[in-house]
């Protein structure tokens, strides 16, 4: 057997992806993210680096590569819930002239027919789309001009793209007797190129998920206080919780400098009517060993007096992004 070729089962499930249009691109739904795939972080500083493999400088793929990288995409067979191999993990491009690639117009949107796989690398390669395809922008005679330009010679469509989770089928694979491979991919960007100019460009429905997922933002630390039970006045709570943010911070500090670590962590208290903390407690943490931490920052809040004894809550949160 090839080094290419899988097994009958992962090849038959593919084939019937394929009949069923799941694997044509038949859906615009966005597919399961880096992150349900159980990509880790060292996958995501690969992701947000300048490096090959990237998002900002997706890796080449050469036509001498196919048959070891396809030989290292196929799933253990013999492992339940074996993680993606490594060769998975990585964000491609190649290119695809486009003489002979179909287009159809859909009023101010010219889009690939999806139907047909995309053929790259002289013939070695063939993609097929488990999303909707590349739609570019262009009405009227600049739809025209658009056309015109897709049959040059010297006009080629750039693929970006990471292929499909090798966990549910083999992505890649090579039928007995035929010099070429089949790809499953997830496209996340779609460049047309005609010569050295970018003619248009369009991101697939699942770029969002990545790219959110390699570059999320930088960590922010918010602090929310509320009354459980009783009365107290929740604008000088909260403005007590603010003053001791420094505390809270620096049990924090050893996740915000990660590069996307984020967690929530629910804190309770009895506020005594003389304005003491007691009872201070971790309710629900998704932040291993830090309840202790955050419970003596807790403590070292000067409260406002309640109205009456009163049972608080503290919501501590290191989110990313908006």
């Amino acid at each position: 057997m090839r080094a290419g070729a899988t097994s009958k089962h992962m090849t038959t499930r593919f084939v019937l992806l394929l009949a069923l249009g799941l694997a044509s691109g038949s859906s615009a739904e966005a597919a399961v993210g880096p992150e349900a795939r159980g990509w880790t972080e060292e996958d995501r500083a690969l992701a947000a680096s300048d490096k090959p493999g990237s998002l900002a400088r997706p890796h080449a793929l050469q036509k001498q590569e196919l048959n070891a990288l396809c030989r290292d995409l196929q799933p253990a067979p013999t492992e339940l819930n074996a993680p993606e191999p490594q060769a998975a993990r990585r964000v491609f491009a190649v290119s695809v002239p486009t003489a002979k690639l179909r287009w159809e117009s859909f009023g101010d949107s010219l889009e690939l027919d999806r139907q047909r796989p995309l053929v790259a690398l002289d013939g070695w390669l063939r993609l097929q789309v488990l999303e909707a395809a590349a739609r570019f922008k262009a009405q009227g005679e600049a739809q025209d001009r658009l056309k015109a330009r897709l049959k040059a010679a010297d006009t080629r469509l750039d693929v970006v793209f990471v292929v499909a989770d090798a966990r549910e089928i083999n992505p890649c694979f090579s039928i007995a007797g035929s010099e070429s491979y089949t790809m499953a991919v997830v496209p996340l960007q779609w460049n047309l190129r005609g010569g050295n100019t970018e003619l248009a460009s369009a991101r697939g429905p699942s770029y969002d998920q990545y790219a959110q997922w390699a570059y999320p933002g930088a960590a922010k630390l918010r602090l929310r206080a509320t009354a459980a039970a009783g009365s107290v006045n929740e604008k000088a709570l909260n403005a007590a919780v603010r003053r001791s943010a420094g505390r809270f911070k620096r049990c924090a500090n050893k996740v915000m400098a990660t590069a996307a670590g984020t967690f929530v962590v629910g804190l309770k208290a009895v506020l005594t009517s003389d304005a003491r903390l007691v009872n201070v407690r971790t309710e629900i943490s998704s932040a291993d060993g830090l309840g202790p931490c955050f419970e003596r920052a807790l403590r070292s809040v000067t409260p406002p007096r309640p109205y009456r004894t009163a049972e608080i809550q503290v919501v501590v949160e290191v989110a990313r992004g908006g």
